[in-house]
């Protein structure tokens, strides 16, 4: 008998605990977006504390968010360069200055070239890898935003498509080269020859044997994406919208995309959304409100934080603090 009332007894009980975590988890609801850094560094230390030589430093240095490429370059690099790419002088703003003082210490030059009608872009010369990183303006205003749907809606809107099992990727490709006859091949604009004034730019820097890489944020990471891929260049696109669809639009072999391409995708970020990505992907997430997630500062900082890069303090300590990350702690 008295089993019987523990059996009965004990659903009620589990129950009970249930409810409290429902509500210990409700509660914990307005801070889902908080990053509990300091226990996920602990589990993470005392699961590997007896496998000699294993640190999270060690990890850090060789993981794809933080670790050098083999051009020697982080992400956090391609970042500051985009950054940079909208600013029209070195020190227009302190956050800009901050980003140029952290990459001249880690031996970079860099060079602005702007031209306010069609592309603006950097060129960042690092000294010791011996590479040149171009990276291209994203949007910034009205004009660009128009540029974005004209150079790459036959890309994004096929992805609209995709809900239905029997369009493949490659049907989708036909659909979106299919539509360029109807856009950009039959009423080509000055918007259509930001691809090719980007392509002749790069081919300046190309005729020397020094390496070079493409990168740029939105709009600018699309161009790197497009230009890189057509020309055999390794380039990293930060929340590009994905082009993967328009390849023969543009005139890319989709191999070239997967072998020399790279994109950063935060999560929520509604651009990087757009379309599909080819290449490697890597996701990140976004600690802020979504309309915020296609911020670069917002990705930047967010990158900093997972890679513990304290020289970022000075741009990031407001984001960071929201974010509930201690630097301190790194």
């Amino acid at each position: 008998m008295a089993i019987i009332i523990t059996l009965i007894l004990q659903p009620r009980l589990f129950n009970t605990n249930r409810n409290e975590q429902d509500v210990t988890s409700k509660n914990n609801g307005m801070n889902k977006m908080i990053f509990n850094e300091t226990n996920d560094d602990l589990s993470f230390n005392d699961a590997n504390h007896k496998i000699e030589g294993i640190t999270l430093d060690n990890v850090f240095k060789h993981s794809a968010l933080c670790g050098r490429d083999s051009f020697g370059i982080t992400l956090i690099e391609y970042s500051c360069l985009s950054y940079l790419a909208y600013s029209k002088k070195w020190n227009d703003t302190v956050q800009s200055k901050n980003i140029t003082e952290y990459l001249k210490r880690r031996g970079w030059e860099i060079e602005f070239h702007s031209d306010e009608s069609m592309l603006s872009y950097v060129v960042g010369y690092n000294i010791k890898n011996k590479v040149k990183i171009i990276s291209f303006k994203g949007t910034d205003s009205i004009n660009d935003l128009i540029s974005d749907v004209k150079l790459f809606g036959e890309a994004i809107i096929p992805k609209a498509f995709n809900i239905i099992p029997l369009f493949t990727k490659q049907t989708l490709q036909k659909v979106s080269y299919v539509m360029s006859f109807f856009g950009s091949k039959a009423f080509p604009t000055n918007y259509n020859n930001l691809i090719n004034i980007a392509k002749n730019e790069v081919n300046k820097y190309n005729e020397s044997t020094i390496q070079i890489v493409l990168t740029g944020h939105s709009l600018g990471g699309a161009i790197a994406n497009v230009v890189g891929s057509d020309i055999g260049l390794a380039n990293v696109g930060i929340s590009p919208p994905g082009i993967y669809l328009g390849t023969k639009s543009f005139g890319i072999k989709k191999k070239n995309m997967n072998i020399f391409t790279r994109v950063v995708i935060p999560e929520n970020d509604l651009v990087a959304s757009m379309g599909i990505h080819g290449g490697v992907q890597i996701n990140i997430p976004c600690y802020d409100y979504f309309w915020k997630c296609h911020n670069l500062k917002n990705t930047l900082c967010t990158i900093a934080a997972l890679c513990h890069e304290k020289e970022m303090n000075n741009l990031c300590k407001e984001e960071w603090n929201k974010w509930n990350f201690n630097s301190i702690t790194w």
